[in-house]
């Protein structure tokens, strides 16, 4: 009985301490905001308003993890469509409809895994919506969840117009920069290929046995 009640009391702090912290992170948004709107330069608001749905990102799991869980993991699917409900919100050209498709299977995962992967997810669905869009009609995003023995693997692609030069060679993207430092913080890797009707990066990720 002693235990179930501590286990029971700190189930309980923790609940308390992911809402006070999505709480920061949502005060922190709204202070980019105001600092943002006070701003003249197009320059800044763009990287203020960038910084703003980082941390709403951020502040998701959070919620995820106070709202509905009890063993501090969380459903990755459900996480994704929350951040594609706020991204659609924030960053969705005018004027154009953009379809999103999840396919594969559901996994939960622990709180750092689904961080880092959150945010990744986030910066190339920015990126969809400021650039891959532009010249088509028919505009497309999908997320599909793959397993293979001991590896997630997360399949993101649009039909946009693609990278250029590749994902090795965008060297200079505050964006691109901040992937490969999530990437390395949970030992994954992400490699990207242009398809005749699609753009598609594949993201792999170790899984704990």
């Amino acid at each position: 009985a002693d235990l179930e009640s501590l286990a029971k009391q700190k189930q309980i702090l923790l609940k308390e301490v992911h809402h006070r912290v999505k709480n920061n992170l949502t005060t922190l948004k709204s202070l980019f905001y105001l600092q943002a709107k006070s701003s003249d330069k197009e320059e800044v608001k763009l990287a203020l308003e960038e910084c703003q749905q980082r941390i709403q990102s951020m502040a998701l799991i959070h919620q995820s993890l106070y709202e509905e869980n009890e063993n501090e993991r969380i459903e990755f699917r459900h996480l994704l469509k929350q951040l594609f409900n706020e991204l659609e919100l924030s960053a969705k050209p005018v004027n154009k409809e953009i379809e999103i498709e999840y396919n594969g299977l559901n996994v939960d995962l622990d709180m750092s895994t689904a961080l880092f992967l959150g945010l990744i997810l986030n910066e190339l669905a920015t990126n969809s919506y400021k650039y891959a869009f532009k010249e088509m009609q028919e505009c497309k995003i999908g997320v599909e969840l793959q397993r293979s023995n001991t590896r997630l693997i997360i399949m993101y692609y649009d039909t946009g117009t693609g990278i250029p030069l590749g994902y090795e060679q965008q060297k200079g993207g505050f964006g691109f920069k901040l992937m490969r430092i999530l990437t390395e913080q949970i030992n994954a890797t992400i490699t990207y290929q242009k398809l005749p009707n699609r753009s598609e990066f594949k993201i792999e990720v170790p899984l704990e046995q």
